[in-house]
């Protein structure tokens, strides 16, 4: 889809680009006296609506060659020629709109009157369809620049993802083994810490793999996950590991 009609917001700044330029084309009409300014200015209002419609073509043009991947010759013929062409229904159809005028008494001869103007208006038709073209070649980087930063962005989510599943491959064992060690020891010495930790080790294990399925959990999650971790620990380590919690309730 185009990207001017598909976004309301960039419609409206496009519309309102030619605001100004509708008045350099009744200007360009006037400059060679033939034309007083009431019939330019009845030129231009339609002129300049309907070759603003033909300059988004240009789009087009610019998809079909992009900057970084056309080589320059062939980028100024393609640009070159689609700019002639356009100017040239442009120049078509003001002679089309000159001749319907014509007919009401108040414009009568305009038909005659602007056709000094056909080669400057061809120039100046030349001219805007470059700048669209330019406008749209701005709007291909932004948007090549907009795909670049979510790549990158998805690229460091999934790098993230990656480092925390590698961490996590490398902490559980480890805890698990020195758990069932010391599970191990205390059989022999304490059967009931032994038989407290295996339940404690059993609640921390289901505990995380329920939550191992999730994206992201909530700070009370994470909190009974700790406890449930440092449980374990003080049946490991004994009066040698102390405790403190001091969470905001907010």
């Amino acid at each position: 889809m185009h990207p001017v009609l598909t976004r309301s917001r960039r419609f409206s700044t496009y519309l309102l680009t030619w605001l100004p330029l509708s008045l350099l084309v009744a200007y360009l009409l006037h400059s060679g006296g033939s034309v007083t300014w009431t019939e330019a200015a009845v030129l231009a209002a339609p002129l300049s609506l309907v070759y603003q419609f033909i300059c988004l073509s240009a789009w087009y043009s610019c998809k079909s060659a992009p900057l970084e991947r056309t080589e320059a010759t062939r980028l100024i013929l393609t640009h070159a020629t689609a700019a002639a062409l356009a100017s040239l229904l442009w120049v078509q159809f003001v002679k089309i709109l000159a001749a319907g005028f014509s007919r009401f008494p108040a414009f009568a001869g305009l038909e005659v009157h602007y056709a000094a103007q056909l080669p400057v208006l061809f120039a100046a038709g030349f001219l805007l369809y470059l700048l669209a073209v330019g406008y749209f070649y701005a709007i291909l980087s932004l948007e090549a620049s907009r795909e670049a930063q979510e790549r990158l962005m998805e690229a460091t989510v999934l790098t993230r993802d990656a480092e925390l599943k590698a961490l996590k491959a490398q902490v559980n064992p480890h805890f698990l083994f020195n758990s069932l060690n010391s599970i191990s020891a205390l059989t022999s010495i304490d059967p009931a810490k032994a038989r407290e930790m295996c339940i404690l080790l059993a609640e921390f294990l289901r505990m995380t793999l329920g939550l191992g399925e999730k994206s992201s959990i909530s700070l009370g999650e994470e909190l009974q996950l700790l406890e449930r971790f440092l449980a374990i620990e003080i049946v490991r380590f004994g009066s040698r590991l102390e405790m403190r919690e001091n969470i905001q309730e907010g």
